[in-house]
């Protein structure tokens, strides 16, 4: 019997692999064991977070290019190109001079980025 406000879920099985692939990138990288619950529930509201993102800012910002260590984008609101670069394995806008500006948020809802950033073991900053 299920808690009351719980379903089960069915997942496709390619899925389940690259879930507990991705999980056991993140605990040989932390070296401790994560509760595969709780684990699903961060990347979903990570994913949740970064479409929030995409549909505020997603009017005024877009993606130019991406490389491997630079994302530039053009910012509307304020008539720019504005690059983010990867710097200390974090992901940090040159032109905010930040690592937690609207600029930053932006990147991290790109699906390329976040995938690349969480399979490093990063994790998205709360933006201001």
């Amino acid at each position: 019997m299920t808690k009351p406000g719980w379903r089960t879920v069915l997942l496709r099985e390619e899925v389940v692999k690259a879930i507990e692939k991705v999980k056991s990138e993140r605990e040989s990288a932390s070296r401790r064991r994560i509760a595969l619950g709780a684990f699903i529930e961060e990347l979903v509201w990570q994913v949740i977070e970064g479409q929030e993102i995409l549909r505020e800012y997603g009017p005024f910002i877009e993606k130019i290019a991406i490389d491997s260590n630079e994302i530039v984008l053009r910012d509307n609101r304020i008539g720019r190109i504005v690059e983010c670069v990867v710097k200390e394995g974090e992901l940090y806008c040159l032109h905010c001079q930040s690592l937690n500006c609207v600029h930053i948020g932006y990147s991290w809802a790109i699906p390329e980025v976040y995938k690349i950033m969480n399979l490093k073991g990063k994790k998205m900053p709360k933006i201001e």
